[in-house]
């Protein structure tokens, strides 16, 4: 008799433990590849972010530098460098220069200012070395960002009491510059260094002229006073000096015979001869002169009438 037989196959498959076993890899070396992304991705972070500080701040301390280095006295009494003494001292630096390679505009004033954690620089050219500015109106670049001053400023004036004013002045620059986008990777790019100016006067100054604040226009109203009676009369004008707050505000005038000026501090009190018998009409010009070093000068024009027969 021949019985039945029952010969079970190969059954394919994983058990309950193989499985786990396998997650229990399968999560061990997605750890591992998940810390070495973070890791790497850290050190890039890291990298981009000292990077970001270290050209910023390399930027920054070039052109100060050079321009320190370049700088000239604009007069026997200014320096080539001028650190602020102000609300924030060390904040502000004043530099001066003379470039001999343009054309009109030849005096140069650079200053740093450090604004709201901005490092800023502004040129202005100017036809004579000390002049007013209006830093409100100028241009401002910045040239480095997240800056913070040191200890006794960004700037600061380190010369010797005994130093000459003639002399060298040594300039310390101090500050750091942290990355914007470094969220405390990376410790910030510090600056801290010496430049020495130069102590030459600009060429052609005026030794012992005044470093105060020079006058740059001057203008007068009316201008014009036309038709005037040909009998004796007279006229008062007004003279505006600019900058407003120009240390040397006092004028003076010429004109022909005809036209009598008294001056007044800033005002003009104008009277006129009549006119003689049987005259034709005339006409001539008041010059008003600013009495500033740097002469600044505007006109008044006057015509009188022909002598009337009635």
């Amino acid at each position: 008799m021949h019985k039945d037989r029952y010969i079970a196959g190969n059954e394919n498959g994983l058990t309950l433990i193989e499985l786990l076993v396998s997650l229990l890899i399968l999560c061990f070396v997605a750890a591992v590849t998940f810390q070495l992304f973070h890791i790497t991705n850290h050190s890039w972070l890291q990298a981009k972010a000292r990077s970001q500080s270290t050209r910023s701040a390399t930027r920054a301390i070039q052109l100060i530098a050079h321009d320190i280095r370049s700088s000239q006295k604009p007069s026997a009494l200014t320096r080539p460098v001028v650190v602020s003494a102000a609300v924030c001292p060390g904040d502000t630096i004043d530099i001066y220069r003379y470039n001999d390679n343009a054309v009109l505009l030849k005096y140069e004033q650079v200053r740093y200012r450090l604004n709201s954690g901005s490092l800023q620089r502004a040129l202005v050219c100017n036809n004579h070395p000390i002049n007013s500015v209006d830093w409100y109106a100028v241009t401002w670049d910045t040239i480095a960002c997240n800056v913070c001053a040191g200890p006794a400023g960004v700037f600061a004036d380190t010369s010797p009491l005994t130093a000459s004013e003639d002399g060298r002045r040594r300039i310390a620059v101090s500050f750091q510059v942290s990355a914007p986008s470094a969220e405390g990777l990376v410790s910030p790019c510090i600056v801290d260094d010496i430049y020495t100016t130069r102590s030459q006067v600009i060429e052609g100054q005026i030794a012992g002229s005044s470093p105060g604040v020079r006058v740059t226009g001057i203008s007068v109203s009316p201008s014009q006073q036309n038709n005037l009676d040909d009998d004796a009369t007279s006229f008062d004008a007004s003279v505006s000096i600019y900058p407003i707050d120009a240390s040397n505000k006092s004028i003076s005038t010429a004109s022909p015979g005809w036209l009598h000026c008294s001056v007044s501090g800033l005002n003009i009190h104008v009277i006129i001869d009549a006119q003689p018998s049987n005259a034709d009409a005339r006409s001539g010009t008041i010059t008003i002169t600013s009495d500033d070093i740097y002469k600044r000068v505007t006109t008044i024009t006057c015509k009188q009438k022909a002598e009337s027969f009635f």
